[in-house]
């Protein structure tokens, strides 16, 4: 898979008439260009992480797997769903692991644990999930989350790389890339790790995000986002923010890209707005990064 579109179900107070054209244009989207795989979020509130008021109001989503199993209906693309281990007890997590071993077209899962370390949970914590994953599949690809603001902080994200891939991880998708530097040297020091223990670099999802607005880059900034400050007011000067966002970001992948041309960078395209102007950008960013990609 080179090049993955993401997205957030509807929010559970979705009437069900709603959610089904929901399905219906996302289908027709997805159907259109083709990317090689769906990513589907497992949101959490994450207040605990950030007591700063949250830009936009926290509402609960459709459960992954379950919204999954609607859009199989409208599509044959392969998903990769993400999922919050917290939510359930080992016994509930152990069935929702059968559950997909069961689906043919989920290709992938990222297992995500609470919202901070400090957060007291009575449900499954990311390592006994890890445990209950391997005991119980082999089809379904496991991955995990690189977070290179949590790099810069602690310069020690290529070890946790490193310790996921031990417990099974085979991929890894990134947060929205805004700071190239950081995910750069993140890249670099996973290349070293990689080399030290012996270890193939695994397939690096950098995830691509349009942006056009202040609001979505105070979201970006309140999810621990990192913003450089030239490109984004270079993007909310711009006469069409939106668009030009696209050119940015494109621009900054295809600079990593460079810098490390063997290794398997690929892509991982989501829009943070339920905006329909940055919604349709996030599907023509998809399309541009396809291209790039065959180009390679």
């Amino acid at each position: 898979m080179d090049v993955l579109f993401g997205f957030t179900p509807p929010r559970l107070t979705t009437p069900p008439e709603k959610v089904e054209r929901a399905i219906l244009r996302l289908a027709e989207r997805v159907n259109a260009i083709r990317p090689s795989g769906l990513t589907i979020y497992d949101i959490q509130d994450e207040s605990a992480r950030n007591p700063n008021p949250r830009p936009f109001p926290f509402s609960a989503t459709y459960e992954p797997l379950e919204y999954a199993r609607r859009l199989m209906e409208h599509t044959d693309i392969p998903m990769i769903l993400y999922k919050c281990v917290v939510k359930h007890s080992p016994e509930q997590f152990a069935r929702w692991v059968e559950a997909v071993e069961a689906e043919t077209q989920i290709m992938g899962v990222v297992l995500v644990g609470g919202q901070s370390s400090r957060e007291e949970t009575h449900g499954v914590s990311l390592r006994e999930a890890y445990e209950i994953w391997g005991d119980r599949t082999r089809r379904v690809q496991l991955g995990g989350v690189a977070i290179a603001e949590r790099h810069l902080a602690a310069q020690n994200e290529h070890e946790r790389i490193i310790r996921k891939m031990a417990r099974g991880c085979t991929f890894f998708i990134s947060q929205a890339v805004y700071h190239p530097d950081i995910t750069t040297q993140l890249i670099g020091d996973l290349t070293k790790a990689c080399a030290y223990h012996a270890r193939p670099f695994p397939p690096f999802y950098m995830t691509l995000t349009p942006c056009g607005s202040a609001k979505g880059f105070e979201f970006m900034d309140w999810l621990g986002i990192y913003v450089k400050e030239q490109p984004k007011r270079f993007i909310l000067a711009s006469q069409n923010p939106v668009q030009t966002s696209v050119s940015v970001v494109r621009k900054m992948a295809q600079d990593i890209v460079n810098k490390f041309p063997s290794h398997p960078i690929r892509f991982n395209i989501e829009s943070i707005s339920k905006k329909r102007s940055e919604i349709e950008a996030a599907v023509r960013l998809t399309e541009a990064v396809k291209r790039m990609t065959s180009d390679e």
